[in-house]
C-alpha cells in the first residue's frame, strides 16, 4: 500500500477529536471505528486488497455522517436545556420579588399595629384618669347632697348615711374585684418571669458545664479542708506517736522540709509529738507542691510549657477576667484529663514514704499501710482540689513561712501545746521575738486574684495550721535536744581526755562549766515549764487528741492576708 493509503489508515475521523459523543450511542461508534481501524490494518499488511479498501472507505464516510447527525441532535438538547434552565431562572427571581413584596408588606402593617397598640395604651391611661375623676366628682356632689338633706331634716339625715355605708360597700367590693384581677394578672407575670428565669438558669448551667466552671460553695470547702487537715493530722498521731525502741532509726528522720523543728533521740511525749510534726509538715509540703498547684504538668508528647502559661494567664486575670477564668478551666480540665496527673498522688507517697520510711522500718507491713493511707489522703486532696480548679474563683495554696498571715493563737495545733503563762515572761516572750512558725503542718488556702495591689488581695478560704516555737512541747523538745547535745559534748571531752592521758585540771573545768551553762540557757529560755504545767498539758494533749480542730478561733473567716 501507499503512504497516502497508511496515513488514510491510521487518521481520527472529523466529529471525533473534537469531543466525545454523548451516552451509549458515541460509545457504540468509538467500538465501530476501532473495528475498522483493526481490519485497515489488516488489509494494509496483507499487501493487497484495494476493493476492500474503497468499501471500508465508504463506511468510514457514512460513519462520519452518522457522528455529524449525532452532534446536531446534541446541541438541540442543549439549547432545549438551556431554554429551560433561563425559565426557571426567571421563576425564581420571580419569587424572590414576590417575597420581598411580602416582606415589606408585612413590617408595613406590623408597624401601624405597634403604633395603634400604642395609642390605645395612651387612650386607656386617659380613660382611666377620667374614671377617677368622675369618681372623686362623684363622691364631691355625693358630699353636698347629703349636706343639703342634713339640713332639711334628720330623716334624710339618715337616710343619707346608709346611702354613704352601701355606696362604700359598694366601692369597696369594686376595689376588691378590681385588686383580684390585679392579682391574677400580678400571678400570671410571676409565673411568667419565674419561667424566664428558669431557662436563664438552665441556660447559664448549661453554658458553665460546656466551658468547664463548676459551681462553688465556700462553706462547703471550708468544711472539707477542715476534714482534710483533721485526717492529715490523725494520720500522722496514728503511726508516729508511740515509742520506738531503736532510737539510732531517729538520725535517719527528714531533713529537707522539717530541719527547723527540734527531734531528741527519746521516746518522751515531745520527742513524739515532734516527730509528728515532721511528718505532718512533710505531707503539707508535698500538698503545697504537687497537688494545691494552678495546673498539673501534662504528658510529655504534649511539649508545654505551664509556667509561662500560668503569668500570662496572672495577666490577663487582671485585664479580662472573664476570659482568665473560661481559659483556666479549659486548661485545668485539659491538665485534670492527663495520664501525668493520674500518677501525682503515688509520687508524694514515694516521697513521703522515702524521708520517713526509717521511722517505719522496724515494721514493713505498718510502713505499707501508712503508704496506703497516705496515698489515699493525697488522692481525696487531689479531687478536692480538681473541684476547685474549675471554679470562677482562683484558689491558691500558700505554705511560705516567710508569709505574712500566721498567727499563734489561730494557726496553732493545741496537740503541740498551747500559749505559755503570762507569768512566764521568758516563754511567753518568743511569741513575738521569734517571728514566723517553724513549719507548715497545712497549708493556707486563699482565693481570689492575686495582684500586686494590696487593696484587692485574696481572701482566705481555710486559716491552715503550723508549728510555733514558742509552743510548750516545741520547747520541752528544744531542752531536751540541748540536754542531749551538752551530755555528748561531755562525754566526748571525757573520753579525749582519757585517751590523751594527763588532762590539764583548768581547762577542762572550764569546758564542764560552758557546756552546763549552755544546756542550763537553753532550758530557761526555751523550756521553762514546771512538772505540773507538764502533766496537764499531757493531760490536755490527750484529751484533744480525738478533736484536733476543737479549739479553732471563730475569726479565723474573716482573716486575709
Amino acid at each position: 500500500m501507499s503512504e497516502k493509503v497508511k496515513r488514510s489508515a491510521t487518521a481520527v475521523p472529523n466529529g471525533v477529536s473534537g469531543g466525545k459523543a454523548a451516552g451509549g450511542q458515541a460509545g457504540n461508534f468509538s467500538t465501530s471505528m476501532f473495528k475498522i481501524f483493526s481490519q485497515l490494518d489488516e488489509l494494509r499488511k496483507a499487501g493487497n486488497g484495494m476493493q476492500e479498501y474503497e468499501t471500508l472507505c465508504q463506511e468510514l464516510q457514512r460513519a462520519k455522517q452518522e457522528a455529524n447527525d449525532k452532534a446536531q441532535e446534541m446541541e438541540v438538547l442543549r439549547r432545549q436545556c438551556d431554554g429551560k434552565a433561563k425559565e426557571m431562572q426567571g421563576q425564581i427571581a420571580e419569587l424572590e420579588r414576590d417575597k420581598d413584596c411580602l416582606t415589606r408588606q408585612f413590617e408595613t402593617r406590623f408597624k401601624a399595629w405597634d403604633e395603634d397598640r400604642g395609642r390605645h395604651l395612651t387612650e386607656f391611661a386617659e380613660l382611666k384618669q377620667l374614671r377617677e375623676e368622675l369618681v372623686r366628682r362623684k363622691a364631691a356632689v355625693e358630699a353636698a347632697d347629703r349636706e343639703k338633706r342634713q339640713l332639711c331634716n334628720e330623716l334624710a339625715k339618715h337616710r343619707g348615711v346608709a346611702d354613704q355605708y352601701l355606696q362604700q360597700v359598694s366601692e369597696l367590693q369594686e376595689e376588691c374585684e378590681t385588686r383580684e384581677v390585679q392579682l391574677k394578672m400580678k400571678e400570671q407575670e410571676m409565673k411568667k418571669t419565674e419561667k424566664e428565669l428558669k431557662g436563664c438558669r438552665e441556660t447559664l448551667a448549661q453554658l458553665n458545664d460546656e466551658i468547664g466552671i463548676q459551681a462553688f460553695d465556700q462553706k462547703r470547702m471550708e468544711r472539707k479542708f477542715e476534714e482534710l487537715a483533721a485526717r492529715s493530722h490523725k494520720l500522722v498521731r496514728s503511726y508516729f506517736d508511740r515509742d520506738i525502741a531503736d532510737l539510732g532509726l531517729l538520725a535517719n528522720g527528714p531533713v529537707t522540709v522539717s530541719s527547723r523543728i527540734p527531734q531528741a533521740a527519746s521516746n518522751s511525749p515531745a520527742a513524739r509529738a515532734m516527730r509528728c510534726a515532721s511528718a505532718e509538715a512533710l505531707i503539707a509540703h508535698q500538698l503545697s507542691t504537687q497537688i494545691f498547684v494552678d495546673f498539673y504538668p501534662l504528658d510529655r508528647e504534649a511539649d508545654i510549657e505551664i509556667s509561662g502559661l500560668v503569668r500570662a494567664l496572672e495577666w490577663l486575670d487582671v485585664a479580662r477576667p472573664l476570659q482568665a477564668t473560661i481559659i483556666r478551666c479549659q486548661l485545668a480540665k485539659v491538665c485534670n484529663e492527663s495520664r501525668t496527673a493520674e500518677k501525682i498522688p503515688k509520687q508524694a507517697t514515694d516521697v513521703v514514704c522515702g524521708q520517713l520510711g526509717p521511722w517505719l522500718s522496724y515494721d514493713s507491713t505498718r510502713a505499707q499501710q501508712f503508704a496506703t493511707d497516705l496515698e489515699g489522703l493525697f488522692s481525696t486532696a487531689m479531687e478536692l482540689w480538681q473541684k476547685l480548679q474549675c471554679t470562677r474563683t482562683r484558689v491558691k495554696a500558700a505554705a511560705g513561712l516567710a508569709e505574712h498571715g500566721w498567727f499563734f493563737d489561730d494557726d496553732s495545733r493545741a496537740e503541740y501545746g498551747g500559749r505559755p503563762a503570762e507569768d512566764d515572761g521568758a516563754a511567753s516572750g518568743l511569741i513575738n521575738n521569734l517571728g514566723g512558725p517553724l513549719a507548715v503542718l497545712f497549708p493556707q488556702i486563699r482565693t481570689g486574684r492575686d495582684t500586686e495591689d494590696s487593696s484587692s488581695s485574696m481572701s482566705l478560704l481555710f486559716h491552715g495550721f503550723a508549728l510555733f516555737p514558742a509552743q510548750a512541747l516545741v520547747m520541752a523538745a528544744t531542752s531536751e535536744r540541748g540536754s542531749q547535745a551538752a551530755s555528748r559534748r561531755a562525754s566526748a571531752y571525757q573520753r579525749r581526755r582519757t585517751s590523751d592521758g594527763e588532762g590539764e585540771p583548768q581547762r577542762t573545768s572550764r569546758r564542764l562549766s560552758n557546756a552546763s551553762r549552755e544546756g542550763g540557757q537553753q532550758r530557761s529560755v526555751l523550756g521553762a515549764a514546771s512538772d505540773s504545767e507538764r502533766a496537764s498539758l499531757r493531760s490536755s494533749v490527750k484529751g484533744r487528741a480525738d478533736h484536733p480542730t476543737a479549739s479553732v478561733s471563730s475569726t479565723r473567716s474573716q482573716r486575709s492576708t
